[in-house]
């Protein structure tokens, strides 16, 4: 179901304001934009970093193990 999952995700997201984006759950923390782009990168990891995956060259995290 991940490539439902990932439409959902990036309909909802693609669709935020800026204003949307900017919202912070609690002053602690993160705005929902980074919390977003956090996931995008943890996902890379993940997936090729510690499974082996092939694929993050093409993203814009190449290096998430370490940067």
């Amino acid at each position: 179901m991940w490539p439902q999952y990932n439409r959902r995700l990036r309909d909802v997201v693609g669709a935020m304001t800026d204003e949307q984006l900017a919202i912070r759950p609690s002053p602690k923390r993160w705005p929902i934009w980074a919390t977003v782009g956090h996931t995008a990168c943890q996902r890379v990891f993940w997936l090729c970093d510690f499974a082996g995956e092939p694929g993050a060259e093409t993203t814009p995290f190449t290096n998430a193990a370490y940067n």
